[in-house]
This record gives structure tokens, C-alpha cells and sequence, in this order.
């Protein structure tokens, strides 16, 4: 008995590497994507963020990986070649510094969530946001402030 169940296992394992080796690759993130996430998370004041909100930010994981991905970031294969960053969702970090104009860069952007932060001139985030108009597809931009001067 102990030979057939030794069987069945080899077979299931055999047959689930040969499943993942058939499936195709996640291409990673476009360079230009991941370049705007850090400079977003440095601006930000990050490495001061609630830790489970900064998990994985700037770590060896591929920001789009989906089990070890940056936290609140999510991709799409809209180009062929690499993720593309949609949503970017960091609602509660406990943001200081600035919003980064690199959020600008992430073309792809759909979803920008900002809310649950001290978003004004004196606690939190300070500054002007910066120009989002190149994000034609952005369907959500939610800031909870009424201190924040969009621009």
C-alpha cells in the first residue's frame, strides 16, 4: 500500500512541474514603473510608513510579483513586454513629505489612493499634487484633504 501511495505522489508531482513549466512567465515590471514607485515611496517618507503597509517596498521582490509584491501596488500586462503599474493604494501609511511628480510617470495608472492620511501643508504630505493629466486612463484619484492644492 505504502508503494502505491509512493506512486500516486511521484505521478501529482511530476504532473504539477510539468503544469508550471508550461505556463508562461510573468514579464516584470517596466523599469521606468518601478523608478516612479521609489521615488513616489522616498518622497513619501516610506521607511517611516506602518510596516505592513511598506512590505516588500524596495525589496529584491518584483513590485507586480503576486504573492511577494509591494504592498498596495497592483499591475497588468497592458504592454506585451512588462507590467505596467494600475493601482497604486496606500490609503492609512502615515505619509510625510511630499507626493513625488514621478507619479506622473506611471502612464498606466488607473486607481490613486491616498485616503486615511494627514494630507495637508502641516502634517503629513505638503505640497502641491503634481500634474496627472498625462494619466488618461486614471479612473479614481481619492486624496482625503481638503489642504491639498491639485494642480
Amino acid at each position: 500500500m505504502t508503494t502505491f501511495f509512493l506512486r500516486i505522489n511521484h505521478f501529482a508531482l511530476a504532473a504539477c512541474a510539468a503544469l508550471a513549466c508550461a505556463m508562461p512567465a510573468q514579464a516584470a515590471i517596466a523599469p521606468g514603473d518601478k523608478a516612479a514607485l521609489i521615488a513616489f515611496y522616498d518622497a513619501a517618507g516610506g521607511d517611516q510608513w506602518e510596516a505592513s503597509r511598506r512590505a516588500n517596498w524596495k525589496s529584491a521582490y518584483d513590485p507586480c510579483d503576486p504573492v511577494n509584491g509591494w504592498a498596495g501596488v497592483r499591475c497588468d500586462s497592458v504592454d506585451p513586454n512588462a507590467q505596467r503599474v494600475t493601482e497604486l493604494k496606500v490609503a492609512g501609511t502615515g505619509m510625510t513629505g511630499t507626493l513625488s511628480p514621478a507619479v506622473s510617470q506611471l502612464t498606466e495608472l488607473r486607481v490613486l489612493m491616498l485616503i486615511y492620511n494627514r494630507i495637508s501643508p502641516h502634517t503629513g504630505l505638503a505640497g502641491a499634487v503634481p500634474d496627472l493629466s498625462a494619466l488618461t486612463d486614471r479612473k479614481s484619484t481619492r486624496l482625503n484633504s481638503s489642504h491639498v492644492k491639485l494642480s
